[in-house]
């Protein structure tokens, strides 16, 4: 969703993601994912689940975003 696709921002890639219910993705994981994604693609990448996405556009994102990658 976001930044990056709507070209409002040229410096952060927001990333929507989905884990699966038995994940175990905390705080320390998430962080770690956004820098790794930060160093492959050289821009800042911010992750949010549905759920940390304000409720005042929440229901927008959704319908606006594309799945770039979905594990089998």
């Amino acid at each position: 969703y976001s930044s990056a696709a709507s070209d409002v921002y040229k410096r952060q890639v927001d990333v929507l993601v989905e884990f699966d219910q038995n994940a175990k993705v905390g705080l320390i994981k998430l962080t770690g994912i956004e820098f790794e994604l930060s160093e492959l693609i050289g821009r800042k990448v911010d992750l949010n689940t549905a759920g940390c996405i304000s409720k005042y556009f929440r229901d927008k994102v959704l319908l606006e975003a594309e799945d770039l990658y979905v594990a089998a």
